[in-house]
């Protein structure tokens, strides 16, 4: 049995792909665009079959950040057929590339082969990784757990490294995004931000943020960094 999510737009397809994979034996969960997909892979997600054209951010780049921080299995479920899409898919990251309308039969199969392989890439005690940023609370917890209190300005700076496709960001638009647009602030503020804010990280959590600052750039993330999803209401 592998977890599954099905990340598809159009309602009746994901709910068809969603009963057969579960009477295969899966656990099969669904989204309508990519925000839930990160918590599937923090909840140990094996396999994400994955459309292109999605409100929001699009397959290609949601492909693309997952396989930075991840070996999950990434199936590409598109109507996209042309060879530039397909390679563009497998550039960013999928394992698998198949064309709509697909045999479920034939998904099914390519999700057993990935699970295997998952299964067997999954590394037996490797530690944790990831960094999560909380937007209720104001809270950035490391790897281990501990949790550190942010400020408005230090809420700016992670969000916009988190939200960035690869990373990383540079410092005109990083200062726009933390003053306001406002570009009048002294270069160095940024800079002494970005130290206080990884001196607080180190006495509070224990732990070194990995922010580098690029030469004549700006600034990247060095290790996976996420957005903890937003609870839907209650129905």
């Amino acid at each position: 049995m592998a977890r599954i999510l099905i990340v598809e737009d159009e309602a009746a397809l994901r709910e068809d792909i969603a009963l057969y994979l579960h009477a295969e034996g899966h656990d099969v969960h669904q989204a309508a665009c990519g925000e839930d997909v990160d918590a599937l892979v923090a909840g140990d997600g094996d396999i994400v079959v994955l459309d292109v054209n999605l409100p929001g951010e699009n397959g290609f780049d949601i492909a693309t950040r997952l396989r930075r921080s991840s070996s999950l299995g990434i199936i590409m479920l598109t109507a996209r057929r042309l060879e530039d899409d397909r390679l563009t898919g497998l550039d960013a990251g999928a394992d698998i590339y198949l064309s709509k309308p697909v045999s479920f039969r034939e998904l099914a199969a390519h999700v057993r082969a990935l699970a295997r392989r998952v299964a067997t890439a999954a590394p037996a005690s490797e530690p944790p990784t990831v960094w999560l940023i909380d937007r209720t609370s104001w809270r950035l917890t490391a790897p281990s757990g501990a949790e550190v209190a942010l400020s408005k300005l230090e809420m700016r700076l992670l969000l916009s490294l988190a939200e960035s496709p690869d990373g990383q960001v540079d410092r005109n638009r990083l200062a726009r995004t933390i003053y306001d647009g406002d570009l009048g602030h002294d270069s160095r503020a940024l800079d002494a931000l970005v130290r206080r804010l990884k001196a607080k990280v180190e006495r509070t959590a224990g732990a070194v943020l990995p922010i580098q600052a690029l030469y004549a750039a700006g600034y990247v993330f060095s290790a996976p960094l996420r957005v903890a999803a937003v609870p839907s209401p209650p129905a």
